[in-house]
């Protein structure tokens, strides 16, 4: 089992769907591209088989679709995005990222940071302070890396 499925399947044992990404670097920031269409598992739940059938063997990481997960809690992240944003953004945004109550972090292959949480309540995405401060919240049904995709840190 490669590294990536290895790691993905205990998310998708706490009841995530699990997306295959790859990367590739543009106008030298890296980006990422799913490598299946995933916009059903915003609704629906991959099924074991569809999890082992994913295309592991060209995947260079994998994200999840955040949301509920089995013990009833939702999964979410706050993110400092750094990427094509003016230095005082970002510092501003480091203060604000330090100010959060602790949580597991990992740096994103562009330099972000992202804290990940368990919440009582459905988180909303609120994208809102990014231009302000690079601050996200990442909540429901959105597409989120995670370690030990390519270029991602603990």
């Amino acid at each position: 089992m490669n590294k990536y499925k290895e790691t993905a399947l205990v998310y998708f044992n706490a009841g995530l769907n699990i997306v295959p990404f790859a990367f590739f670097e543009k106008d030298g920031v890296w980006e990422k591209k799913p490598i299946i269409k995933w916009q059903r598992l915003q609704t629906e739940k991959l099924t074991a088989e569809e999890f082992e059938n994913l295309p592991w063997d060209k995947a260079q990481g994998f994200g999840v679709v955040l949301g509920k997960i089995q013990s009833g809690l939702y999964f979410c992240a706050i993110e400092l995005d750094v990427k094509k944003l003016d230095e005082k953004v970002v510092q501003l945004g480091r203060r604000v990222f330090e100010s959060l109550p602790p949580a597991y972090c990992e740096e994103t292959i562009n330099k972000g940071l992202r804290r990940f949480y368990l919440a009582k309540e459905e988180p909303k995405t609120d994208e809102s302070f990014h231009d302000t401060c690079g601050v996200s919240v990442l909540g429901m049904n959105k597409l989120c890396i995670l370690w030990p995709s390519f270029g991602y840190q603990t």
